[in-house]
């Protein structure tokens, strides 16, 4: 199958530390590589002789080829999106590519570039029964078993049990939004609900019929965009088209409106989105351990609390709990594990304040 990385995101959720110029996919946040290599070295044999297909903005050019320089050893294609969107752009560009470049018929994979996953060969027999159920014409996605009521992830609603012999797969009921802390709780006491990992697998003309018929615009762009490769014309019409497009997810254009099958497979393995500072405190934090911490840092009668020190001061707390603090060279973050998610409006509110140059 295609391996597809989808690398565009601007991990608003980890400033400081994760910038405009530095998203978190570039940056080594749980291993002395970046998160996107992480995520490369896990697929990769699976890939085959295929080159390895990472889709990132044009913004983040220099910063991706400066990573690749020191990863030579990784086969790598990397597709260039002139205009920093949504996922649905993402996936019409590279369903474009793949049918040009190898068949409309070939599955392709989906993957986020920046999550943990705990068991490796796991998650790569699932994806391998998953492109099973691809090749047959269908759309197929992971769903991660719900451990908590998450407001900051999408869901899915399983259907009917298709197979439970060793990987379990249902029918896709529907695709649902975040929901609110209540709807949470009532998905995770259903029994019901997956979390949406947002990885997916379907090939280029499975994927297009569903695009022409619920976002026909787009689709025109994809079959514009699909003629003019290796012509003299692409970069320019790839341009013109990507202005043209809708800002979407994949999940708000596509999938909360097919009534195509879709089948979701259980993916139990260890999984993280690497969403926020919360995420990134449960991921490290042990029994053994009182604080997560990273740089020059003291506690005196504090507990559970994230420190990340990229500066050359001394963070000392006292008597805390539940906090994350993040200091950089340019700006000190501190806020309440449990508020994480509200990070990105913090964000939005410094663009709103033309405050960029903390961004």
């Amino acid at each position: 199958m295609i391996i597809v990385i989808m690398a565009g995101g601007t991990g608003t959720r980890f400033w400081p530390y994760s910038t405009q110029k530095e998203p978190k996919q570039f940056l080594p946040i749980l291993s002395d590589e970046p998160l996107l290599i992480d995520t490369c070295r896990r697929v990769k044999n699976i890939a085959g002789k295929n080159p390895i297909l990472i889709v990132v903005s044009e913004i983040q050019r220099e910063i991706l080829e400066q990573i690749l320089e020191k990863y030579v050893d990784l086969n790598v294609e990397v597709l260039y999106e002139p205009i920093l969107k949504d996922t649905a752009p993402c996936i019409a560009l590279t369903s474009a590519y793949v049918a040009k470049k190898y068949s409309e018929d070939e599955v392709m994979v989906f993957l986020p570039s920046d999550h943990y996953i705990g068991n490796v060969n796991r998650f790569l027999q699932i994806l391998e029964k998953a492109e099973e159920l691809a090749r047959e014409g269908n759309i197929v996605t992971i769903g991660i078993p719900i451990s908590k009521p998450e407001t900051g992830f999408g869901y899915i609603q399983r259907g009917d049990v298709v197979d439970r012999t060793d990987i379990s797969i249902y029918k896709v009921k529907c695709f649902v939004e975040k929901p609110n802390y209540v709807t949470a709780i009532e998905y995770l006491k259903s029994g019901e609900y997956f979390w949406n990992a947002g990885i997916y697998l379907f090939s280029p003309k499975t994927i297009s019929a569903e695009i022409e018929k619920y976002e026909p615009e787009l689709y025109e762009s994809l079959y514009t965009i699909k003629n003019s490769i290796d012509t003299h014309d692409f970069y320019r019409v790839l341009c013109d088209e990507f202005e043209k497009m809708k800002n979407i997810s994949f999940d708000y254009a596509i999938m909360e409106k097919t009534t195509a099958p879709v089948y979701v497979l259980e993916g139990d393995f260890i999984w993280n989105d690497i969403g926020n500072w919360d995420a990134i405190f449960h991921l490290l934090k042990n029994s053994s351990i009182d604080n997560v911490t990273s740089g020059n840092n003291v506690f005196y009668d504090a507990r559970n609390n994230l420190v990340i020190n990229k500066s050359n001061k001394l963070i000392s707390l006292v008597g805390t709990s539940g906090l994350f603090v993040i200091e950089t060279d340019k700006v000190v973050l501190v806020g309440s594990l449990d508020r994480a998610q509200d990070v990105k409006n913090l964000v939005k509110m410094l663009e709103n304040n033309g405050m960029d140059k903390y961004l």
